[in-house]
Formats: C-alpha cells, sequence, structure tokens
C-alpha cells in the first residue's frame, strides 16, 4: 500500500520546480518530455524485479504525469485563446476517456492471461506513438521569462500603435514580472481553494463510494461498484457538452450551477435510503463535478499577469494535494463517527465551493476581459 504513495509523491514535489523548468526549455518541449518519460516509465513499473524499482517506476509516472498535466493545460488556454471560445471541458472529457480506456485495457487484458507489464508496454507504445504524431504540432505557450517585454512593446509600435500604447504595453508586462500574480494573487489561491475542494470531493467519491453503497446501503458486493460508475459516465458526458454550456451562460454562472449539481446529488446520496436512488445521486454529482475543475483551471490560465502557467502549477499542486490528501481524512472521520457523517463533510465542502464560486470565478472573468 506504501508503493502507491510514491505516485503521489512525484506528482506533488515536482510541481514547485516546473515554471522554472519551463523558462530556458520552452513549455512545448517540457510538455513533449514529461510525456515521454511517463510513457518510458509505465514499462517500469509492469516488470519492476522488487519493491524499489516499482517505486521509482511510480515517482517517474507521477513526476511526468503533473508536469504534463500543468502542459496539457497550457496548451488548452493557448487553444482557447486562438479559437476565442471555450474547449477546456471537451479537452478534460478526453482526459476522462483516456482514463476509462486505459482501466478496460487493463480488464480486457486478463483474460487473455497476459503479464502485469505487458498491457502497460503496450499503452508505452501507443503513448510514443502519439508523442511522435504531436511532436511538431503543439503551439509555442510564450514563456515567463522578460525577454517578452521588447517584443511586445515593438509590435505594438509595428502595428502601428502609438510611442505611448508601446509603453504601456511595456510598463504592463514589466509590473507582471514584478509582482508575478499582479492584482490576482489572492484570487489564485483563492480560485486553488476551490479547486482543492472539487478534487477532494471527485477523489472520495471515487475512493469511498462503492464502500458506502456497500456499508451504508448493505448493497451487495457485485453492486456496490454501481456508484462510481454512474459518477464516471456522467462526468464524462457532462465534460463532453460542457464547453456550450459554459459559452452560453459564463464560467461564473456554470460553475455555480455545476457546484449545486454536486450538492444536490450527495444530499440524494445521503437521503435515499435505496440503492438505486444513492447511484442516481453519484450520477448528479458527476454531472455537477464534470465542469468545475476545466473551469477553474481555464479560469486561472487566462488571468491576467499569471506569468504563462505559474498560476496554473500553483493551482495543478494544490489540486493534487486536495486529492491525496482528501480521501485518508475522509477514511479518518468515517473510522470515528461513520461514513455517512464523512459524505456529510463532503456535502457541506461543495455547498462551500458553490458559495465561493460566484464571487471569485466572476473576478476571475472580469479581470481577463479588462486585459482582452
Amino acid at each position: 500500500g506504501r508503493a502507491w504513495r510514491a505516485a503521489g509523491v512525484g506528482a506533488v514535489v515536482v510541481f514547485p520546480p516546473t515554471r522554472w523548468m519551463r523558462a530556458p526549455w520552452g513549455g512545448r518541449w517540457v510538455t513533449l518530455g514529461s510525456a515521454t518519460v511517463g510513457a518510458l516509465a509505465l514499462p517500469v513499473i509492469g516488470a519492476a524485479p522488487g519493491v524499489p524499482g516499482f517505486m521509482l517506476g511510480l515517482f517517474l509516472a507521477g513526476a511526468s504525469g503533473s508536469v504534463l498535466d500543468v502542459g496539457m493545460n497550457a496548451q488548452a488556454v493557448a487553444v482557447e485563446k486562438l479559437a476565442g471560445r471555450s474547449l477546456m471541458s471537451r479537452f478534460h472529457a478526453l482526459f476522462s476517456l483516456g482514463g476509462l480506456v486505459g482501466a478496460g485495457l487493463v480488464v480486457l487484458a486478463a483474460p487473455l492471461g497476459w503479464q502485469p507489464w505487458q498491457p502497460l508496454l503496450a499503452v508505452a507504445v501507443l503513448s510514443l506513438a502519439h508523442i511522435a504524431v504531436a511532436w511538431g504540432r503543439l503551439l509555442a505557450v510564450p514563456n515567463d521569462g522578460p525577454q517578452r517585454t521588447a517584443p511586445l512593446a515593438d509590435s505594438a509600435e509595428a502595428t502601428g500603435a502609438t510611442k505611448t500604447t508601446a509603453t504601456a504595453v511595456t510598463a504592463s508586462v514589466v509590473a507582471e514580472h514584478t509582482c508575478p500574480l499582479v492584482g490576482g494573487q489572492r484570487l489564485v489561491w483563492s480560485l486553488g481553494l476551490l479547486i482543492v475542494g472539487s478534487f477532494v470531493i471527485e477523489g472520495a467519491v471515487g475512493d469511498w463510494g462503492g464502500v458506502y453503497l456497500a456499508d451504508v446501503l448493505h448493497a451487495p458486493v457485485a453492486l456496490a461498484p454501481l456508484g462510481f460508475a454512474a459518477f464516471s459516465c456522467t462526468m464524462v458526458a457532462g465534460r463532453l457538452g460542457g464547453d456550450a454550456v459554459i459559452q452560453r451562460w459564463g464560467k461564473a454562472r456554470t460553475m455555480v450551477v455545476a457546484a449545486a449539481l454536486a450538492s444536490l446529488g450527495l444530499g440524494v446520496v445521503l437521503a435515499s435510503p435505496w440503492l438505486w436512488g444513492a447511484v442516481a445521486g453519484f450520477a448528479l454529482v458527476g454531472a455537477g463535478m464534470s465542469v468545475m475543475v476545466p473551469i477553474l483551471y481555464g479560469t486561472v490560465g487566462h488571468l491576467p499577469g499569471t506569468q504563462g502557467t505559474r498560476g496554473l502549477a500553483l493551482v495543478a499542486m494544490m489540486g493534487y494535494a486536495g486529492a491525496l490528501a482528501g480521501p485518508p481524512l475522509l477514511g479518518f472521520v468515517a473510522q470515528d463517527a461513520g461514513l455517512k457523517t464523512a459524505f456529510a463533510l463532503l456535502l457541506a465542502l461543495a455547498l462551500a465551493v458553490c458559495a465561493a464560486a460566484w464571487p471569485l470565478v466572476g473576478a476571475a472573468e472580469r479581470a481577463a476581459a479588462a486585459a482582452r
């Protein structure tokens, strides 16, 4: 059990240097490099002869995955800016689908008599092929270094802007590098706390949803996974259709409705004495949670003064910490006060996210609009 924590440790410890790695090498190369390391770590996990090698593979997978997470979200923000519309939810839907496909490959490998390393090697080969296709296609996301100042000023003058306009552009970028999260450091941290809450709920449902159905509602072992299955299906569906809703309602309003829907779902889970009622509740939680993390990542990525991916790296680290710490904390509460009390705390957390979403996401939307 302890060996599996190596992935989480690797994911968290590598976040702080992520922003410095991107400055000298460029975000595109760090993204592709981390994806390559992650792919190569998979056969190490499967073929490791002992616990140390197994933990090394997990650590590399977790570390590369966290760097890749920041890079992919930065790429998604850049694509959104080019397209001029919301796309983040769709990108996260593909992430969720990838997890389902990976799990499905492992399940299908069992009847074939494959060894554990064989499906991991197959996924690694497919991943490396995908990386090769993407190698020349990723966007060159602007770096965080101060070299951006002069080119921006020059481009302002080259497009016919006045000297005053060029100076204003230069001053704004200088200010950005003087204070990395200008006008929004507290806002970025606050949005990060919303991400922590979202990841805690998501991780807790994934780890404890089946246990809740089995222990509290006495569901048969064969039916206990239905709660997480319903949660996962509605999460993928919600992410596939989430961008259309975000485009129509805006991020702040969609975030409030999504958090309210997740809260309603947790309330149904707690109130229902029947298995299928609780399964329906988990489906509502998945539908609500589906767009919350994509909205928050996109909101931070579009904030002015976050120096490219620095804000994303910070909130991603906070989210991973919440995902790692949330389920064990819920287990401690369940051990002392019962699983129903622990899920009641999740409901309170979802309501808190719902209450804070409107002012925080709304303020971030206004700041992004003012900077355009």
